[in-house]
């Protein structure tokens, strides 16, 4: 800027401050996320008047809608659901939180190996490496259920194919004698018995003679969480997977008596392998509950249903700048 004063000439400089004008639009980085359970998403807002100059300082408000959490930086996460409270007849349940404890009955399991704890569906869960982890639960007679029954649990596989066991009661083998089970849910192959590898979900139980009697379900063939749920009425059996029926027979055996026997919770009881236990679970199991009677096809979609977080969320960011307030919007796609 020239000055001019008098007959000399000289110049000056002057700082011109913009000042934006109203709140027009809220931009959000990144405009579109996906995220799983165990994750958190860093999100950052920025505000611009109508003739896109930046304003400064604003405050965001950050909202998110139930199964996300956020806090007023932008950080945002799948939050663990709240345990649904159980249809009656449970006997026990393993919610995995930080220890094997029974919160519903007395059959407290023991550690085996060294699993850990991670994120699941609700709060903690069971994490196993598949080498040598497993939960022991005594032989409580309550356990011993030849009759109607409901076992279902969430997983996480940390790998695909091989044999492995989400829970048992009962054994392959004692010495050299097969003995039955009351309940068995595995991965494994499309055969009834031998028992290959591979990657379908198998769910039912071992007579007196300690043959299989089982329900063979689809493949699984990601390290997503999963709802599995085994189904005993009468003499009909069900397994479902994420709150459907994916197989289900009629059967003229019953499950044979297991008193004496251990539920196990990520492997399988047998004296053919020199440790005891064999057909390791690697992955997270969370939730795990036993019921003396058989939950409805409702009841256990509504389990599901409860626990499930996948799906597509809208995250909304709110400020307010010269009386006017605009809105930001994010979606988030949560995968188990």
């Amino acid at each position: 800027m020239n000055v001019l004063a008098g007959p000399g000439r000289g110049s000056a400089a002057i700082d011109v401050t913009i000042e934006p004008g109203p709140l027009a639009l809220i931009e959000v980085e990144p405009s579109s996320a996906i995220i799983r359970t165990d994750e958190t998403l860093q999100l950052s807002a920025t505000g611009y008047d109508e003739h896109g100059n930046l304003i400064p300082d604003l405050e965001f408000l950050w909202e998110a809608p139930p199964g996300l959490t956020t806090d007023q930086t932008g950080k945002v996460s799948a939050s663990a659901q709240e345990p649904i409270i159980p249809p009656p007849g449970l006997v026990s349940w393993w919610p995995g939180e930080g220890n094997a404890k029974d919160v519903a009955g007395a059959n407290d399991g023991v550690l085996n190996g060294d699993p850990r704890f991670s994120p699941g569906v609700v709060g903690q869960a069971f994490s196993f490496d598949g080498g040598d982890d497993y939960v022991v639960v005594d032989a409580g007679s309550n356990l011993n259920i030849t009759g109607d029954l409901t076992v279902h649990l969430w997983a996480k596989r940390s790998g695909l194919g091989g044999r492995s066991v989400l829970i048992h009661k009962g054994a392959g083998a004692i010495g050299a004698v097969d003995v039955p089970s009351v309940v068995a849910m595995t991965f494994g192959s499309d055969m009834q018995d031998p028992y290959p590898p591979g990657d379908h979900i198998r769910a039912g139980f071992e007579d007196a003679r300690g043959s299989n009697v089982l329900l063979i379900g689809p493949t699984v063939t990601d390290t997503a969480f999963h709802h599995y749920a085994y189904v005993r009425t009468g003499s009909t059996h069900m397994l479902f997977l994420d709150g459907v029926v994916v197989a289900s027979d009629s059967f003229n055996q019953s499950p044979g008596i297991t008193l004496g026997l251990p539920l196990v919770i990520g492997a399988l009881r047998s004296d053919t392998d020199p440790t005891g236990f064999k057909w390791h679970f690697g992955g997270t199991i969370d939730e795990v509950q036993v019921f003396n009677q058989a939950l409805s096809d409702s009841q256990i979609k509504a389990i599901y249903e409860t626990g499930a977080l996948e799906g597509q969320y809208e995250v909304t960011v709110r400020a307010i700048h010269k009386k006017r307030e605009q809105t930001g919007l994010v979606t988030v796609e949560v995968r188990n």
